[in-house]
């Protein structure tokens, strides 16, 4: 099995559970925040919690035909 692909950004960054980062969620600004000006927040998370929070879906790593 090969290594699955891990962007270069989360390099160094760690996941609140103290795991290597290999995901970076980001928040959705949508147009009628109140705020719609602000930074999105972001977090960097491991696999694991991103299959927390996205579902199962996100546990398939294969790259595309």
């Amino acid at each position: 099995m090969t290594t699955p692909f891990v962007s270069s950004a989360c390099g160094g960054e760690r996941c609140f559970c103290g795991v290597p980062a290999e995901h970076k969620v980001e928040e959705t600004i949508f147009s009628d925040d109140p705020i719609p000006d602000r930074h999105p927040l972001t977090s960097y998370v491991c696999h694991r919690h991103f299959v927390e929070i996205m579902g199962p879906a996100a546990d398939d790593r294969r790259a595309p035909p």
